[in-house]
């Protein structure tokens, strides 16, 4: 299952050398807030997702990507072992995940995404009343 610390250590990798404080401005969050999400104490709202990103400087599928590739790590080392490679088509970095995870991953994101245009009101959101 997917953790705050997954999506806090990818901000942190996209963050790179700048500071919390530039990134939050940018993406006008709290500095306080952007803390607690890069520390892996608070997940995000979908609503902050979109923010966020545009506070790194990518795409929201670049910070989707980003999350997979920390949570596949998070993964592997729990389990000790190295996880099968998928290459990202547009990087052409490997991510290790197995092919489930990797669909249970773009579901969610769909999923945030989904709900992300609801609360900006771009499109309605659809709910699933299947199991996760």
């Amino acid at each position: 299952m997917l953790e705050a610390r997954d999506v806090g250590k990818a901000m942190g990798r996209l963050r790179g050398d700048r500071t919390q404080r530039e990134v939050a401005g940018r993406a006008r969050i709290n500095r306080s807030s952007w803390s607690n999400y890069e520390a892996g104490r608070r997940m995000p709202s979908a609503s902050s997702w979109p923010r966020i990103a545009r506070g790194l400087g990518c795409s929201e599928s670049d910070l989707d990507l980003a999350v997979l590739r920390a949570w596949g790590e998070r993964l592997a080392e729990a389990e000790g072992a190295p996880r099968p490679l998928f290459d990202d088509r547009r990087t052409g970095e490997r991510v290790g995940l197995d092919e489930n995870e990797l669909l249970d991953l773009a579901t969610a994101s769909e999923r945030i995404s989904a709900i992300a245009r609801g609360v900006l009101g771009r499109r309605p959101v659809a709910t699933s009343s299947g199991s996760d």
